[in-house]
């Protein structure tokens, strides 16, 4: 059941904002395989004037997460964060051509750590493979351990 006049349906670059819990503040841009989604509780924003990325980011930032909206949440056991107080955050808006050639700049640096995330488990994997073998080797006898054995 959604209420009327709310609208909770997700659109593309829509911006959605953890309202209430351990994740009060967090955000994330909507993607398009995420549009035709319920928001739910979580408040949700359309970005008109600006780069929906570079808002999406910013709203990750510390200036912006940490200095300012994180502030709103410590008033109560459960943070909490309402419309008014996300909408009287301030965010730094720079040119639009600025705004896009940082927005590139992050999404090279994501995919680059991303890449690297990936390399790490891979590598992980093949560790972990590796001492499954030897673990193996020396049950069955393969490898003696006991000539490896300082006294």
């Amino acid at each position: 059941d959604i209420p009327n006049g709310k609208n909770v349906v997700l659109k593309s670059n829509d911006i959605i904002v953890v309202r209430s819990g351990a994740y009060t503040a967090d955000s994330a841009l909507i993607t398009p395989e995420f549009v035709g989604g319920i928001a739910g509780y979580d408040m949700v924003f359309s970005v008109t004037d600006a780069n929906p990325e570079f808002i999406a980011f910013a709203l990750l930032s510390n200036y912006l997460l940490v200095n300012q909206l994180f502030q709103h949440t410590l008033r109560a056991a459960q943070p909490h964060l309402n419309a008014e107080e996300l909408g009287n955050s301030f965010c730094l808006l720079p040119p639009e051509n600025e705004q896009k050639e940082i927005v590139d700049f992050l999404r090279r640096k994501d995919d680059e750590i991303r890449r690297s995330i990936e390399l790490i488990k891979e590598q992980v994997k093949q560790i972990e493979a590796y001492r499954q073998s030897i673990i193996s080797e020396v049950i069955t006898g393969k490898i003696d351990v006991r000539e490896s054995v300082v006294s």
